[in-house]
């Protein structure tokens, strides 16, 4: 999450000495080093044939740059036709992409890098935004950035709002079309107020705008309240409410996490989805406090109650993904709790969670996928994530969890090899067999120093296919897929 300005400009500059010493594993803090064009012999094209997956990476790292998820915003897309994946890279045109040099760059953990007044926020490398036959990369503020699918060249267009805050992940419908996130109900940086909007194409085309439906007040002011990846069901949204808190600024972060680290949250806000027949719009608190890194799916039981599996960290998290971090062994136990599942009652307020695996408590698992068909469905059974156990160096496996059993019931490993995201691409039968599919995933050996593209048959986690890249792809957290037919799917 980048630095929102107006707190930006009263804090004082810190410019890093240049990174010389290595992180654990060779795709972190390291420049994307494949062609930026790339056709790739395939034999997976022939089911995959018309699909175009699409990844935002933290794909470059300027000299002096050591908190990783900092990387300039690069956009990496898959193609698969004719028999071959083509690939396509290309460092999104924000003013720190193409001048990074010239910019006063204060991002999560780094800088402000001079004392230059031209300052740079918009860095979009967190996740991308199918909305509205538009493509945009967003981050957990407004600062975000529209791109030409074809072509990936950036668009000069906005999101129209006061609002510094918004979400890396809106909670989107795909059959009905709409997208919503969670804000601040003001511009000013601390406050208790929180809302729901809609974003809906402005009418000159090519911006976006936030239509606000419904608010609500937390019991405390928060810093920087934010809802990284909130959720819809048929009726309600839903979002789990995080905020930042003050921090002795004597360590060794630089960027926004030298003053503040996220904060143990128990607050949720829930709403109504415009249009709904139900009518419900409470902030509302659970037990459990934690930091909410992903949502899974979300749907509602026959209680009409909504059901919310999550993946919860700490406050030490963001903390991870600095050099100084990244030279030592994961710290596991110290920046991931238990994944959740929580029941959220619209009516009486209360929120009730659980541990999703109890029969594996010693497993962490993040960036969790599913079958976009089988959004908010009840009867959905599968979900897809990358885990690792305490003495992995990074995430070395991908799962496979039956959610109704609350079970893990598949697993693929090999040796040396480190996964990203593994991003469900619907089969053709997927409508009717949630899990008719494939999974893909950028992968990384360790034993060879370079990246490759692994795809599973998401039924038997068999491999489709491992087509090695003539370089690196550095470690990332999200893609989405835009298949012939179906359009393009929102993530999560």
């Amino acid at each position: 999450m980048q630095h929102p300005p107006t707190l930006a400009l009263f804090l004082p500059t810190v410019v890093l000495a240049s990174v010389s010493n290595e992180p654990r594993l060779g795709f972190f803090l390291k420049s994307a080093s494949i062609p930026s064009n790339l056709s790739i012999p395939s034999s997976a094209a022939r089911v995959l044939e018309g699909t175009a997956h699409f990844r935002v990476i933290p794909g470059f790292f300027p000299q002096g740059m050591g908190f990783h998820f900092d990387g300039l915003a690069t956009v990496l897309k898959l193609e698969f036709f004719d028999g071959s994946m083509e690939l396509s890279l290309k460092k999104f045109e924000s003013e720190a992409g193409m001048s990074y040099e010239k910019c006063n760059f204060f991002g999560t953990g780094t800088g402000p890098t001079s004392a230059r007044t031209n300052i740079c926020f918009q860095n979009p490398g967190v996740n991308i935004l199918p909305i509205q036959s538009q493509l945009w990369l967003t981050t957990d503020t407004n600062a975000w950035g529209r791109i030409n699918p074809a072509s990936l060249d950036a668009i000069p267009a906005k999101v129209k709002t006061i609002n510094q805050i918004l979400n890396a992940h809106p909670a989107c419908d795909h059959v009905s079309k709409e997208c919503f996130v969670q804000h601040p109900c003001t511009a000013q940086p601390m406050g208790s107020s929180v809302c729901f909007s809609e974003l809906k194409t402005s009418p000159n085309g090519i911006d976006l705008e936030i239509d606000t439906f419904a608010s609500g007040r937390m019991n405390a002011s928060a810093i920087l309240q934010h809802s990284h990846s909130p959720c819809v069901t048929p009726n309600y949204v839903v979002s789990k409410l995080d905020r930042f808190e003050l921090r002795n600024p004597f360590n060794q972060n630089s960027g926004l996490l030298r003053f503040v680290s996220q904060g143990m949250s128990n607050s949720w806000f829930i709403a109504s989805r415009p249009g709904s027949n139900h009518h419900a719009s409470r902030v509302t608190y659970s037990k459990e406090a934690f930091v909410n890194n992903h949502f899974m799916n979300c749907f509602e039981n026959d209680q009409g109650k909504v059901v919310v599996d999550l993946i919860a960290t700490t406050d030490l998290y963001l903390d991870t993904y600095f050099l100084h971090s990244l030279k030592k062994p994961a710290p596991w136990t110290q920046i991931f709790a238990p994944p959740l599942r929580c029941i959220v009652d619209p009516f009486e307020g209360d929120v009730e969670c659980e541990e999703l695996l109890p029969q594996d408590p010693n497993l962490y698992l993040d960036y969790p996928t599913f079958n976009p068909l089988w959004k908010m469905r009840p009867d959905s059974e599968f979900v897809y994530a990358i885990a690792a156990e305490g003495s992995s160096q990074w995430f070395d496996r991908i799962i496979k969890i039956d959610s109704k059993t609350q079970r893990i019931v598949d697993d693929y490993q090999a040796e040396g090899t480190y996964f990203t995201e593994p991003s469900f691409i619907p089969g053709s039968k997927a409508k009717y067999e949630e899990d008719d599919g494939y999974l893909l995933s950028i992968s990384f050996s360790k034993i060879t120093n370079s990246s490759f593209v692994t795809i599973l048959h998401a039924s038997s986690f068999e491999i489709l296919e491992e087509l090695p890249l003539p370089g690196l792809i550095p470690f990332h957290a999200h893609g989405v897929s835009c298949i012939h037919e179906l359009g393009c799917f929102a993530n999560p």
